[in-house]
């Protein structure tokens, strides 16, 4: 074989050993890319949790007693005189926090599977609580913003609940 032959097929070798790494590389990539989603995820969602979800749970239920525990998760109607209170305070700063969180949900910043998995149950039980007053909210100050992006979240969660995963049944995301 002559000399152009053998350079031919090492220049071949080279190519598709190239593209194979690039392969791999992508491949590496991606997987760290949805590992990096799913961990800032989980972290996002327990600052909301540490210092918005506990707070407000706290405060329903110091304002109606154990009856209004998040085991029950009964409806808080505006009329039960809950403005200018430690529950309204908390209330306003967990709709705050969640419409962040919804918008990264909603816009793939952050991963749905994940948040799902963990939280989705009872986020959506909370949302259904809080609901009245979401909507108190939105026709009192004519700020039908507010809490848009939680309400989307709230759909889809509520969609997703006949389809909850199964133990290892991870999906990736988009």
């Amino acid at each position: 074989m002559s000399a152009e032959i053998w350079i031919g097929i090492a220049s071949i070798v080279t190519s598709v050993g190239t593209i194979v790494t690039v392969w791999f590389a992508r491949k590496s990539f991606l997987a760290d890319h949805e590992r990096r989603k799913k961990q800032a995820t989980i972290e996002f969602y327990r600052h909301i949790h540490c210092d918005s979800t506990f707070p407000l749970r706290n405060a329903i239920r110091e304002f109606f007693g154990e009856s209004f525990s998040e085991i029950s998760y009964k409806p808080i109607h505006p009329n039960n005189n809950v403005n200018n209170t430690d529950l309204y305070r908390s209330f306003i700063l967990y709709c705050r926090d969640m419409e962040r969180f919804a918008v990264g949900i909603n816009i793939g910043v952050f991963d749905f599977d994940t948040f799902n998995r963990f939280a989705g149950d009872s986020t959506s039980k909370l949302f259904e609580q809080i609901k009245p007053l979401i909507d108190n909210h939105r026709r009192k100050n004519h700020d039908y913003e507010f809490c848009a992006e939680f309400y989307i979240l709230y759909s889809k969660l509520v969609a997703e609940q006949p389809k909850k995963l199964r133990k290892g049944d991870m999906i990736h995301s988009e």
